[in-house]
């Protein structure tokens, strides 16, 4: 019985989120006609939610520590300490992240690499220990980028499914955390997300200015 409270809480709750954010779900788990049935696996769910969970948070923290690393070479020193304070956070938290800790991440992320951005532009002809910091941040932080994208499009997946699923078993507290935590952190990483994309691709432009090449930066990823 209890955990059935909490579950009828959560879809309440849901309910109030998806009023309150805008995100593009039709149905809240349980509360279509009959309240079962459905077109979405919550084995599936539970299994793809927390893969694409982890990768997120995994991903941004390896794009947080490279940033940080390029931060500490161009003496912007306490941006870089937040930054590794974002990925440790991250890291910790894994499948457990929450809206709030992409957002914050994904502000820090995109403020500090438009600073890193703006120094590299004023700069005449960067020193061998600038260029080459410059080259190894951006081997790291766009591949991490592209796992960005991967798990982004996990969880939009999910979130379909979720859309879609009937009620899942009160005795499923892995399903009613997902359907808890991936609607709600969506229409936050679809603010914070793209921005950190456009500074990045600004900072490949920066780079190729300098004559330092790296690889394409992805396309952002989309949420709908």
């Amino acid at each position: 019985m209890q955990l059935r409270r909490i579950l009828l809480a959560t879809i309440a709750g849901l309910m109030s989120i998806t009023l309150l954010t805008g995100f593009t779900h039709n149905k809240i788990p349980g509360l279509g006609s009959g309240g079962g049935g459905g077109g979405g696996s919550w084995t599936a769910i539970v299994k793809d939610g927390k893969e694409g969970l982890t990768s997120l948070a995994s991903a941004t923290a390896i794009l947080l520590n490279a940033q940080a690393d390029l931060a500490d070479a161009l003496g912007f020193k306490q941006e870089a300490a937040l930054l590794r304070g974002d990925a440790k956070n991250l890291t910790e938290k894994g499948e457990d992240i929450g809206g709030s800790d992409i957002e914050t991440a994904g502000k820090n992320s995109a403020s500090v690499q438009k600073k890193i951005n703006d120094k590299l532009m004023a700069s005449g002809e960067l020193d061998a220990n600038t260029a080459a910091a410059v080259g190894s941040a951006g081997k790291k932080m766009i591949p991490a980028l592209g796992k960005i994208v991967k798990g982004v499009s996990i969880l939009v997946k999910v979130g379909s499914s979720i859309s879609s699923a009937g009620q899942p078993s009160p005795t499923d507290i892995g399903a009613v955390n997902i359907a808890a935590t991936i609607p709600a952190l969506m229409p936050k990483a679809a603010q914070a997300v793209p921005e950190v994309f456009k500074t990045a691709n600004d900072f490949r432009k920066v780079a190729a200015e300098k004559n330092i090449a790296m690889p394409e930066v992805p396309a952002a990823p989309g949420f709908s």
